[in-house]
């Protein structure tokens, strides 16, 4: 178990890790969602001419958007030294966004698994 004052290492690089895989995936996310907002009068559904409705695209970005919100969550949770299954269901979520980055911190999750509060 970790000192309250004095994390290993391996949660630290975890923590930072999936933080920022998941701040940067959060944010290609909704720059691409934003995108296809902005150019959405000219995209059509092929029914009738239709446009793709405004709240259509906004649940699918905050869909994609969602693994790296547990990414984020897990990261927090990993530089606190607690909850493990979320860090691990963190670290497995930045895989979603084929970082090379989610490996290591995949490994260093498993390894460090005795060293979390429950």
């Amino acid at each position: 178990m970790p000192d309250s004052q004095v994390l290993n290492w391996k949660l630290r690089a975890v923590g930072i890790l999936s933080i920022v895989m998941g701040s940067v995936a959060f944010l290609a996310v909704a720059s691409f969602g934003l995108f296809i907002w902005s150019v959405s009068d000219g995209l059509s559904l092929g029914v009738n001419g239709a446009t793709v409705p405004w709240y259509l695209i906004v649940i699918i970005t905050l869909l994609f958007a969602a693994p790296s919100i547990v990414a984020i969550t897990g990261g927090i949770y990993s530089l606190k030294g607690r909850k493990w299954g979320l860090v691990l269901a963190g670290t497995i979520c930045n895989l979603l966004y084929f970082n090379i980055l989610a490996i290591p911190a995949l490994m260093l999750t498993i390894l460090s698994k005795s060293e979390f509060k429950y």
